[in-house]
């Protein structure tokens, strides 16, 4: 019999590290590293959209000419969500991570070569794969080194990494595109994650879970023990009694045909209410306040303050989350954006209405509550399923989620055709749908901000 083997081979859980443990410095740097992916994600996602006007006028060509191409961006992104997710909990989490990161930094960084549509187009559907595949990922590996007291906080804050990229790339464009050209743009966006891939392997490990429930790099789990401050010997035998569910390998059917596909279903039908809303606010939006009568640097600013929502309501809902669990917390949320909704659908949007205070507010508002409730959807999800189907459980909702942006592209101009009326009336039949959604989950997740740490002792070898 191996040494392994053996009564007297000392055995170590680690869940009592993982789930109360400290939250060291190890753990948060990776938790910053893995944040700048989606901070990347979210800057290479609009590099297209900005760069749009300089573009169309270099090749004589229109921006409607551009429709078709971010349409397939669209439905890249969904499938690569969904084959992140797969691939993630097949080959690990951070080497799916890292192919998704030169993904899309490389196929950035060959648009800036492109002479024409064609080639443009197939570098944004190649890049859009790579976008989609790192959201699974990074939920995964947030949620597998972060402690359960901060958890929800730790997934939050990197769910509103994305965002936060949309304001850096704004910020980006605003200085780049009028003195070096969309050329250097894409450049630098297409620069930027092949340094964090780079990152990545240098600085951060591959999940201790999946690495346990897998049975494979003994060595790597000792060494990664070891920097979260735990003494092991070579001869330790590893456990996770938080897993204790076998582990399959991971698949749409697999995931289906488990106890959880009640809540993926659910959550499918959640990340699409909240997705296309937004998809709906970000895209559609700027031109009904044209419409109505402000100025596009009004409509623009009016976007501005939706994202500045959406930055707040992820972080600020990730902690509430820990205080009040996820039921409440997502309830009132989605309730808040059928509040603001209602708002908007009464206020007569024309400035000669004086309603412009009440339109701040409740985009502010609704920014909290709509892309708000997205980010929080994912640490809802990466909490509700095992380490074996963790980042396809977050993965194929989410992509479902995905097709709401493709089907917001082909809806838009319908629900403009009237008033803002039909505009957020149909977002709050969204967000009523999102309620009745988020009332069917059955593993909600209860508050974790008093779950203290657990005694030293749990932590020892026995």
């Amino acid at each position: 019999m191996s040494q392994l083997a053996q009564p007297s081979s000392p055995v170590l859980d680690i869940a009592p590290i993982l789930d109360h443990g400290e939250w060291t410095s190890y753990q948060k740097r990776i938790l910053f590293l893995v944040a700048l992916v989606m901070v990347f994600d979210g800057v290479d996602a609009q590099v297209l959209s900005l760069s749009l006007s300089s573009i169309s006028a270099e090749w004589g060509i229109s921006r409607a000419a551009f429709a078709p191409v971010l349409g397939f961006s669209f439905v890249a992104m969904a499938l690569g969500t969904a084959l992140g997710g797969l691939l993630g909990d097949r080959i690990g989490r951070k080497w799916t991570l890292i192919a998704s990161s030169v993904t899309f930094g490389l196929m950035t960084l060959l648009g800036a070569l492109a002479d024409d549509i064609v080639f443009l187009g197939a570098c944004r559907v190649i890049a859009s794969l790579g976008m989609g595949a790192a959201m699974p990922n990074v939920t995964a590996m947030l949620a597998e080194y972060t402690p359960l007291r901060r958890r929800s906080l730790a997934l939050a804050i990197g769910m509103s990494a994305l965002p936060f990229g949309g304001i850096v790339v704004g910020l980006l464009g605003a200085q780049i595109l009028p003195a070096l050209g969309w050329r250097s743009f894409f450049v630098i966006a297409g620069c930027a994650p092949l340094i964090v891939a780079l990152t990545l392997i240098i600085g951060v490990p591959e999940s201790l879970r999946f690495l346990v429930a897998r049975g494979i790099k003994p060595a790597a789990c000792l060494n990664i023990i070891r920097h979260l401050g735990h003494a092991v010997s070579l001869t330790t035998t590893l456990e996770d009694s938080g897993e204790a569910a076998a582990v399959k390998k991971a698949s749409v059917r697999t995931l289906m045909a488990s106890e959880y596909a009640g809540d993926t279903r659910v959550l499918a039908v959640a990340f699409f209410t909240v997705i296309l809303s937004s998809y709906l606010m970000f895209t559609w939006s700027p031109s009904l306040f044209v419409e109505a009568g402000y100025s596009v640097s009004m409509s623009s600013a009016s976007m501005a303050l939706f994202s500045l929502g959406g930055l707040i309501g992820g972080v600020g809902g990730g902690w509430l989350f820990s205080r009040f669990g996820s039921r409440k917390t997502m309830l009132c949320m989605a309730a808040g954006a059928l509040a603001c909704c209602a708002a908007l659908m009464v206020t007569p949007l024309q400035p000669a209405a004086n309603s412009l205070p009440i339109i701040t507010v409740s985009l502010l508002l609704l920014g909290l509550c709509v892309p708000g409730t997205q980010a929080i959807l994912f640490v809802l999800a990466a909490q509700i399923f095992p380490t074996s189907m963790r980042a396809s459980g977050v993965g194929l909702p989410a992509a479902f989620g995905r097709l709401g942006a493709v089907l917001s592209a082909f809806i838009g101009p319908w629900i403009l055709a009237s008033t803002g009326t039909r505009f957020f009336g149909f977002i709050a039949a969204m967000m009523l749908i999102l309620f009745v959604a988020l009332t069917l989950v059955r593993r909600h997740i209860a508050r974790t901000a008093n779950q203290g740490r657990s005694d030293a002792r749990l932590n020892e070898v026995r």
